[in-house]
């Protein structure tokens, strides 16, 4: 009984902590517009042991509604332009599907490296 209790307060102290997180993603997100995805696949991997595929699937389908809301108020602000924005959708959505794709024939650990490479390489390329 002593173990379970311990357990389920680890469980509960663990998903505190995950939802802290969460929402600092969500503020991330909406305070610069996107990058919220890249913060929720680590805390996918490392927090809710998911693996890679299904982190990074799951990121893109839980960032989706926050994206949507901010979108939203970006619009009703007027902090969209409309020409530019268009032109990106649309290579955003044909790369979206392209990506999803070539989701289903990668392996785990060359798509963890191909993430980690190209979120230091952003790093990088943002200090200088």
């Amino acid at each position: 009984m002593r173990v379970e209790k311990k357990i389920k307060k680890s469980n509960k102290l663990k998903n505190i902590l995950i939802a802290i997180a969460s929402s600092f993603v969500g503020m991330i997100n909406g305070l610069l517009g996107a990058g919220g995805g890249s913060l929720v696949v680590p805390l996918y991997e490392s927090g809710m042991k998911l693996e890679a595929k299904k982190a990074h699937a799951t990121a893109i389908a839980t960032m989706l509604p926050i994206c949507i809301v901010s979108g939203i108020i970006y619009l009703v602000g007027g902090k969209f332009d409309y020409i530019s924005g268009s032109v990106v959708t649309a290579g955003v959505i044909l790369g979206g599907v392209l990506g999803s794709m070539l989701l289903k024939v990668v392996k785990n650990d060359l798509l963890s490296l191909v993430f980690y490479f190209l979120m230091i390489y952003a790093g990088i390329k943002m200090l200088f």
